[in-house]
This record gives structure tokens, C-alpha cells and sequence, in this order.
């Protein structure tokens, strides 16, 4: 946990400084209000790699952040393992008429 004068946010013209346990951001601050009237835009924002804060009477409350990037896995090593997966998996005499049949009941 970070220390007490640590985790309280140094508020500057529209900015805040924001602690984390794994880096350190500046980011700009919107009230409610307007984060309310232009969130499209702010959204926009957001998917391009920006971090905007929300404020309610001047007091953050919330984050707008992109998502944690996923990891990529290699295309020639998932068709790998799809391929072993239907090596490994058979219909066993079904035939794959009626098993589409029996999902549509």
C-alpha cells in the first residue's frame, strides 16, 4: 500500500498528479457535467491512449482508461493448436448433420 501523502492527488490547472504501484501519469481532469456532455469525444480519447479523470465538485471520483492491452499470440500458433485439437477430437459416428440439428432444439 502507498504511503498516506502518497495517495491523496496534487491537484494543478485541470491536471492531476496520479500515484500508482506501477507508474506515474499526469492526466487531465473533467467535471461531470462535462465529461457527461462530451463523452463520445472523450472516448475517442480514450481509445487513443489517453487517461482523463472525472471530478464531482472538484473531488476525483473516476478514471477513463483504455483497456489493459491483451496479449497477441502468434497466428501460426493457434492454427497449430487448432489443428491438433481436431486431430485429437472425433465424432465418434455422429454425423455432423445431426449434431447442427440437435443444437437448433
Amino acid at each position: 500500500m502507498l504511503p498516506a501523502h502518497l495517495t491523496k492527488p496534487l491537484i494543478m490547472v485541470k491536471q492531476v498528479f496520479v500515484w500508482s504501484y506501477f507508474r506515474r501519469e499526469i492526466m487531465e481532469m473533467i467535471g461531470t457535467y462535462e465529461a457527461k456532455t462530451n463523452l463520445a469525444k472523450l472516448l475517442e480519447r480514450v481509445n487513443k491512449g489517453e487517461t482523463i479523470g472525472i471530478t464531482k465538485h472538484g473531488v476525483p471520483i473516476a478514471i477513463l482508461a483504455p483497456p489493459p492491452q491483451a496479449k497477441k499470440t502468434n497466428p501460426r500458433q493457434t492454427i497449430a493448436e487448432l489443428r491438433s485439437f481436431r486431430d485429437e477430437n472425433f465424432l465418434q459416428g455422429i454425423s455432423l448433420r445431426k449434431m447442427i440439428e440437435e443444437g437448433r432444439r
